[in-house]
């Protein structure tokens, strides 16, 4: 604890002491008292002392009264007292003006007041701060026990902080989710800011380098405090004054944190618990053999998920480059995970899901269909993932079925849109099955029939299929039809790109401008990417 030099000059015993440089600096806090009859050894001196002297050897010494008072400063002191009449009637103007310059408090004493009188008193007033400072930690920390204790949550500590401070209190989790908020007060500041601040300081919380930080915003001032538990950070604990926060609301604020990491703790395990059911009983319903119908909706009402009350399908979403973006930040597929459950929840859908390998395959129940678009909402949440945590998302949805068994379908179907836009878009893609086109003819012979489509399209494309750069050309150019456009696109003169089509046209025995040659071409194409990447083996199949 400290007593800044604002509350030191009301005491009794400066009374008849004056400032007489540094008066914007009133608010630096003293943690100790330090006394110096001559300043020759000042690199002993530490930061948040205040320094008391009779300044021996000031007198005649011009280049001291020009540097003291900065290299006070430098070494962090809180101000400097200065008793005139032994060796200094006044003191020097430099002195008043470095003061000034900086800052830095320049106090004057007369000899009447002795130094061991002051030391006394500032002492016994930081002492005394220092107990209640204990005090009031022991009793506060004893009533957030005691609020944990009796299961009463996280919410009612916010509301305790909140009106012990009067501040009104935010509660947020390790991915900036706003979870909590307590009444009192307004909170004039736009959640993009914080979202930033904690963002910018979440490496030094993570590894407990700092354990808050007090950030002077236009607003005010904004005071963050992780909610930690050895090396975990579970959230953060938010407040804005208009004023600096003092020592007593710092502590409130760091033992709620400390307490609600011992909540965060208990809530992460029973949603461990949950997830676990909820992906066990995804896995059955969609993988699994028939159950009875009354187990499955007596499961899915213990889970909250009223089975065949509303239309429901399967979405199925990948995060592209999932083992690279793993290695850079272990933590994005959790993350994306909530971005997902929240956006998909905001628009009143209901979901289960189970991570498969590095797919997430969702199961969501959708009251209004007609009004809410799941594809919308998901390239909504796929913009969100690349703005927020730079990853593309692969997203494919089956149809919706009311009745459970055939969850299975819609399962289905969502793996095959999944297979296509692998094998034809490579990534970043929202596409429903129902959007397949001509794709979708094509699926049912590649489950019964594939060697009917392989030999077609190794027949149409023949040669071609050895020389990747003409094979190449030839998908850019069908796709824009244009030479001047796909020429382009390939980074090449248009003379060149008619002489490759000409080689082409020779090699397959075809005419591209013919229709029923190009129809040929487009198919076997289609049929090629297709058996790129046509076996999904990271997911499960539906019995």
């Amino acid at each position: 604890m400290a007593i800044t030099i604002k509350e030191m000059l009301s005491l009794p015993t400066f009374n008849k002491a004056k400032l007489v440089a540094g008066d914007k600096g009133q608010s630096r806090s003293i943690r100790w008292v330090t006394i110096f009859e001559v300043l020759e050894d000042l690199d002993q001196l530490e930061s948040g002392e205040l320094l008391m002297t009779t300044a021996f050897d000031l007198v005649s010494n011009e280049f001291l009264k020009d540097t003291l008072i900065p290299n006070l400063v430098r070494q962090g002191l809180s101000g400097i007292v200065i008793q005139t009449g032994y060796y200094l009637e006044e003191i020097p103007e430099a002195l008043i003006q470095y003061g000034n310059d900086y800052n830095f408090p320049v106090i004057e004493i007369s000899k009447e007041v002795t130094f061991s009188e002051i030391t006394k008193v500032i002492h016994k007033y930081i002492m005394n701060k220092q107990f209640e400072k204990i005090h009031f930690s022991e009793r506060l920390y004893k009533q957030l026990t005691d609020i944990a204790l009796k299961g009463q949550g996280i919410q009612l500590i916010t509301s305790t902080i909140s009106e012990l401070i009067g501040q009104q209190l935010k509660v947020y989790d390790h991915n900036t989710n706003e979870l909590f908020t307590s009444a009192q007060g307004p909170f004039s500041i736009d959640s993009e800011i914080i979202f930033n601040l904690i963002y910018s300081f979440k490496e030094e919380f993570d590894r407990g380098i700092s354990t808050y930080k007090s950030i002077k915003l236009d607003e005010g001032y904004l005071f963050i405090a992780p909610i930690r538990s050895k090396q975990q950070v579970y959230g953060y604990f938010v407040a804005l004054k208009s004023q600096p926060f003092n020592e007593f609301e710092e502590i409130a604020i760091q033992h709620a944190s400390t307490i609600c990491a011992l909540e965060f703790i208990k809530i992460s395990s029973l949603k461990e618990k949950e997830d676990k059911l909820q992906a066990d009983f995804v896995e059955q319903l969609l993988t699994g053999d028939e159950k009875d119908a009354l187990e499955i909706y007596s499961k899915g009402e213990a889970l909250g998920y009223k089975i065949g009350t509303y239309e429901t399908c399967v979405s199925i979403v990948s995060i592209n480059d999932y083992i690279d973006v793993k290695k850079k930040e272990p933590e994005t597929d959790v993350k994306v995970l909530q971005l997902m459950l929240k956006r998909l929840k905001e628009n009143g859908l209901n979901v289960l899901f189970k991570l498969f390998s590095d797919k997430y395959v969702l199961l969501i129940s959708n009251p209004h269909p007609h009004r809410v678009s799941l594809a919308k909402v998901f390239k909504a949440i796929s913009q969100a993932a690349k703005s927020n945590y730079q990853v593309t998302l692969s997203t494919a949805i089956g149809n919706y079925y009311k009745e459970f068994i055939d969850y299975k379908r819609s399962y289905r179907e969502a793996q095959e849109t999944l297979s296509i836009i692998d094998s034809v878009w490579k990534k970043e893609k929202c596409l429903h099955y129902n959007d397949l086109g001509l794709y979708k003819l094509l699926l049912p012979l590649l489950d019964q029939s594939p060697e009917i489509l392989c030999d077609f399209y190794k027949r149409t494309l023949g040669e071609l299929l050895k020389h990747p750069d003409l094979l190449e050309t030839l998908i850019v150019y069908m796709k824009k039809m244009k030479s001047n456009d796909a020429a382009d696109a390939l980074f090449i003169h248009r003379h060149t790109l008619k002489y490759r089509i000409n080689k082409i046209e020779s090699m397959i025995n075809r005419d591209l401008l013919d229709f029923n040659d190009r129809l040929e071409v487009e198919l076997a194409l289609l049929i090629h990417h297709m058996f790129e990447e046509q076996s999904n083996a990271s997911l499960p199949l539906p019995k």
